[in-house]
């Protein structure tokens, strides 16, 4: 088990938080369990924004460290956290 956290920045440096969220607002993942973003019946996810790479920063974090604490700097949740890092690219719609 731990805590998580998942930001979204995009190719103009604007980023947000994708969970927890206002349908998960716990950012406590049980140990083996998935967790899906949106939950199910919460619609789909869609892309919007400016077109060009995305960064998906997904930061676990012991279950004593809570991310959402107002006090935590960015720097200092990735150092006490593992990150899992995915690029992709938004492109123009055909």
């Amino acid at each position: 088990a731990g805590n998580a956290v998942l930001w979204e920045e995009q190719s103009d440096g604007v980023s947000f938080r994708l969970f927890p969220n206002r349908y998960q607002s716990s950012p406590l993942v049980e140990a083996g369990k998935s967790v899906l973003i949106p939950p199910p019946g919460q619609g789909d996810l869609s892309v919007q924004g400016p077109v060009g790479p995305r960064v998906l920063r997904l930061l676990i974090l012991p279950p004593d460290r809570n991310p959402l604490e107002s006090n935590t700097s960015w720097d200092e949740l990735r150092r006490d956290a593992k990150e899992v890092r995915l690029v992709y690219e938004v492109k123009e719609k055909q």
